[in-house]
């Protein structure tokens, strides 16, 4: 069970913009593995499954 105080803010979303091969590097740095990249061609658009390296 988790307690908010009234009023209290809750940060929903981070949305950033990189490069297939700056995200591939990002997760090797930060210790995980890019397995796949699903690219939408007609939205600049990607969703990125990473694993604990």
């Amino acid at each position: 069970e988790i307690w908010f105080q009234e009023g209290e803010s809750i940060w929903t979303e981070s949305s950033h913009k990189y490069a297939p091969d700056e995200l591939a590097e990002m997760a090797s740095l930060s210790g995980f593995r890019l397995d796949v990249q699903w690219i939408d061609t007609e939205w600049p658009f990607a969703q990125t499954l990473l694993f604990a390296a």
